[in-house]
């Protein structure tokens, strides 16, 4: 597999009451199908997530390191660039909600065009249990950021109900 991508959801903050980091390797084959290959998730400092990352990103060879902006802007690709300036960093942002951003993804598993590299158990148990309103699902959200790379999909206007089919 030669197109791995890192997804990240990061947590600004490292107390009892912060999420984790999302942090998840995702890969596509040459076929066109994509794996969820690693959940390297943590409840960490900025530091010591950013340092995971940097690691994750040179053991699976990845292409990119793909990290939501929302919450720390520029201080992000900052961040992991001060353990590793050679690393490529996309920023996005997260302009839609979750739902929305999720629904082209929640197609693609539905269309048997992702599969995971062994059970995830927290990640699985985010997609299955997330609602609107409830605790940010860090794992989720870092998993659709990795996938919306590898596939190069746009966030649909209309959203529908979904199941994952796992």
């Amino acid at each position: 597999m030669n197109n791995i991508v890192i997804g990240v959801d990061p947590a600004m903050t490292n107390n009892n009451e912060s999420d984790e980091t999302g942090i998840i390797v995702a890969g596509m084959d040459g076929f066109g199908k994509a794996y969820v290959l690693d959940d390297l998730s943590i409840s960490a400092t900025p530091n010591a997530w950013a340092k995971r990352v940097v690691d994750a990103y040179h053991r699976y060879s990845a292409r990119l390191i793909v990290v939501e902006r929302n919450a720390g802007g520029d201080l992000l690709e900052n961040l992991l660039r001060s353990i590793d300036a050679s690393v490529k960093i996309k920023t996005v942002y997260a302009h839609k909600s979750k739902i929305a951003r999720a629904e082209p993804i929640v197609i693609l598993y539905q269309k048997k065009m992702i599969f995971h590299a062994r059970q995830f158990q927290k990640l699985e148990t985010q997609m299955a249990t997330y609602e609107p309103k409830s605790p940010s699902p860090d794992r989720l959200d870092a998993m659709v950021w990795a996938m919306t790379e590898l596939f190069n999909v746009s966030t649909p206007t209309k959203i529908q109900p979904f199941v994952w089919n796992l």
